[in-house]
């Protein structure tokens, strides 16, 4: 579970809303800056319109599964490259 959600976050590298159709039902995951990590807040059903902006992925599994790894998941590569998170006081 790690690596696949791991995997979906390495891709959002780039500003933007997007849309995607859910094609089963998952979970949608934010990432926050001010935090540094990601929630997960948002159920969505198979065949749903998603809204996603560039600090959010679509995860298809179980609220269980998601938690069970959320805090070893990396961190969203827009954060990570960010003036903010190379300048935080140490």
């Amino acid at each position: 579970m790690k690596n696949y959600i791991n995997n979906l976050i390495k891709f959002r590298t780039s500003y933007g809303i997007r849309k995607e159709i859910a094609q089963k039902r998952g979970y949608k995951l934010s990432w926050s800056n001010a935090s540094e990590k990601w929630n997960c807040f948002y159920s969505v059903n198979k065949g749903e319109m998603v809204e996603l902006d560039a600090n959010q992925i679509l995860v298809y599994s179980n609220k269980k599964e998601i938690e069970a790894v959320i805090t070893e998941l990396d961190p969203l590569p827009l954060y990570k490259n960010s003036y903010e998170y190379n300048n935080k006081a140490i």
